[in-house]
């Protein structure tokens, strides 16, 4: 009953966003076909505003909407503490989520390179040049606000809406399942990777999840995975900003 409410929330959540995006190509007048498909990092700021608005529409509603409705239905008023988003995390949890994430930005680079040295098919290859060419274009940033825009849509949102369904929904679940904490953290890691569709970054993209996954199941508190995920998105949207360094762009979950 559980899953197929998921799925059905899942499939609302998709619809939605697809009519409003429709809706929103009607009103301004664009193809979103090929405005995905010229997107780069000499893009106008009014194309890179548009791609950033149709990517928070998206992501809202394929993570953070479905999650929260799912939940709600299932838990009603008890929705909030079955998603372990009630106690307020200590300052030790939060510095103790931080640091790993730290910690894991040498490895992360690590494996990334790792990850590379597997041949990808030219259907793959190409998927991952459209992707990376987008990313550069919505890391181009010539002012604060739209510093503050792009670290809302690319590290706001996909902490809180990703980690509401992989770790918050689906990793809780599974654990209930399959009775085994591990292997549903290493599942949930691996479908969150899967998810992104995006083949370079599988491996640093798994072992995140994970590390995400144990950062969750010892604290018990989803805020924590929040922060993190927040954090490690984060420092690399703004380190692109200030120019303290070239970061992967396909590292961004």
């Amino acid at each position: 009953t559980f899953l197929m409410v998921l799925i059905m929330s899942l499939l609302l959540g998709y619809m939605i966003s697809g009519l409003l995006i429709i809706g929103l190509g009607s009103t301004l007048g664009f193809d979103l076909q090929s405005l995905l498909g010229s997107l780069n990092k000499d893009s106008s700021l009014h194309d890179r505003n548009l791609i950033r608005g149709i990517n928070l529409i998206s992501h809202f509603f394929s993570f953070t909407f479905p999650s929260l409705l799912c939940m709600y239905i299932v838990y009603k008023k008890e929705w909030l503490k079955e998603l372990q988003l009630t106690d307020v995390p200590s300052s030790k949890n939060i510095s103790l989520g931080i640091l790993l994430i730290l910690v894991s930005f040498p490895f992360a680079m690590y494996t990334y390179s790792l990850n590379q040295m597997v041949p990808l098919p030219e259907w793959a290859s190409s998927i991952e040049e459209s992707t990376m060419e987008m990313i550069e274009g919505l890391l181009v940033m010539n002012g604060v606000g739209e510093l503050l825009f792009s670290l809302f849509v690319m590290a706001v949102l996909p902490a809180v809406g990703e980690e509401l369904l992989f770790r918050g929904v689906l990793q809780t679940k599974l654990s209930e399942w399959i009775k085994n904490e591990y292997a549903s953290i290493w599942i949930t890691a691996f479908i969150f990777s899967l998810f992104h569709f995006q083949f370079e970054g599988f491996l640093p993209r798994m072992l995140l999840g994970a590390l995400l996954g144990y950062l969750f199941f010892w604290t018990r508190n989803l805020w924590i995975p929040i922060i993190a995920h927040f954090f490690f998105n984060g420092f690399q949207v703004a380190g692109q900003y200030f120019e303290t360094g070239k970061i992967s762009s396909t590292d961004l979950e």
